[in-house]
């Protein structure tokens, strides 16, 4: 990880992002940073912690099970801020893993010196509830509606990618919670079928 220190590169950051228009407090200080593929941008029990709005790149948010196996919660197509779950949550303590899969850049904002004050602040409260609303959404199509790995797949792509065209065997099988072998299976069946 690297810290974006130059005032020039963070300012062209955030007005590239537009993220000020999610906060209606004046003043805050963002700080950027910077991830290699494969870096976390946040690990369970980081005492270092960031409210963090993705501005570049793809980020992968998983959970390690007690059999030491990964089951993704999600992949930030679209979806650009972590740590939503640790602001509303009353312990800190998330088990959840942040990797970047490309490298990223994201502007954040200190847990601990702003916590207070973005409770009492209408805009990223709403946006931070929508996209707690939205994780939980995508969660309940992986979970309760799918139950077969065809069906999950069938749900991925009628929900999950724009024209039913999927982009990356792996990353889905990830998402899918299967081998890409697995997933190369359901899919030659599904075009045999034509479905």
């Amino acid at each position: 990880m690297q810290r974006i220190r130059d005032p020039e590169r963070l300012q062209a950051m955030l007005d590239r992002s537009g993220v000020r228009q999610y906060f209606d407090t004046p003043g805050l200080e963002f700080e950027g940073f910077c991830y290699r593929k494969g870096e976390f941008l946040s690990v369970p029990d980081d005492p270092d912690q960031y409210i963090q709005m993705i501005v570049k790149g793809n980020v992968s948010v998983y959970f390690i099970r007690e059999d030491g196996s990964s089951y993704s919660l999600g992949y930030n197509e679209g979806r650009f801020l972590l740590g939503d779950m640790q602001f509303f949550s009353k312990d800190d303590g998330m088990p959840c893993y942040a990797e970047a899969v490309t490298d990223v850049e994201c502007l954040a904002l200190s847990m601990a010196r702003y916590r207070g004050i973005l409770q009492q602040d209408r805009r990223f409260l709403y946006l931070a509830g929508s996209v707690v609303a939205e994780k939980l959404r995508d969660l309940s199509f992986k979970v309760a509606e799918s139950q077969t790995l065809e069906e999950r797949l069938v749900n991925h792509l009628r929900y999950y990618c724009p024209g039913a065209e999927m982009n990356g065997l792996e990353r889905t099988a990830f998402s899918l919670h299967c081998s890409g072998r697995q997933l190369q299976r359901v899919l030659n069946r599904l075009e045999e079928q034509g479905t």
